[in-house]
């Protein structure tokens, strides 16, 4: 059930930014974007399903080959002139209320950890604070659009929304099989090496990045 959960969140997430981009922009490029996104996907599941991610022996690790093209693409939605146009053709507050999908991702996480696949520090009750941002989306989402929050503030949320996202992405690495549990967590996290919830940290995470990048 856990495994359909994930792969519902994924479904349902490729299916707005796609459904967003067809609406503000010209349909050859939501086409190209939705096409090199499903090409993304099949890739990490590739990955995922191959052991690639899992395995502990392998040098260099499997998860370099998630990180390091994930950091090209960051650094290039920074540094392309681009992404200030295409953050100015999309709402902010569709930026903004489109990090509730984070909820669902913690819900899911904790699961996980009832199943015995992540440790306790990788859920709200063990210190994740990412489930406050995906609850508080629709609200910060809507009290800027009424004026009640303005843009400084906006942007607060923003970088709050970042030091959350990297504080679960540092545990979620220090946890895993490749190191020697410096946090002390009582069990590995190894569902990031497992189809389908190597999605986590090679779409979903990488999402909310986007979205705070974009907002900022």
């Amino acid at each position: 059930m856990t495994h359909l959960f994930f792969l519902a969140v994924v479904g349902l997430l490729y299916g707005c930014a796609v459904f967003v981009a067809a609406h503000y922009f010209e349909k050859t490029q939501a086409l190209r974007f939705g096409a090199v996104l499903m090409c993304w996907l099949a890739y990490v599941g590739m990955l995922s399903a191959l052991g690639v991610i899992s395995d502990v022996n392998a040098r260099p690790p499997g998860i370099v080959f998630l990180a390091l093209p994930i950091a090209a693409c960051v650094v290039f939605l920074i540094a392309s002139q681009r992404t200030r146009a295409v953050a100015l053709a999309i709402p902010l507050g569709l930026l903004t209320v489109a990090q509730v999908f984070r909820l669902g991702v913690e819900l899911g996480l904790h699961q996980l950890w009832m199943d015995g696949l992540v440790p306790r520090l990788m859920t709200y009750e063990g210190g994740n604070l990412d489930i406050y941002i995906g609850l508080s989306a629709p609200v910060a989402a809507y009290a800027w659009m009424k004026g009640w929050l303005g843009l400084r503030g906006l942007q607060l949320w923003n970088v709050a929304g970042l030091l959350a996202l990297f504080n679960i992405m540092i545990r979620a690495v220090l946890t895993s099989p490749n190191f020697a549990n410096p946090l002390g967590a009582e069990i590995p996290n190894v569902a990031m090496g497992m189809f389908p919830f190597t999605y986590i940290a090679g779409f979903l995470a990488p999402t909310a990045l986007a979205l705070h990048v974009l907002a900022l």
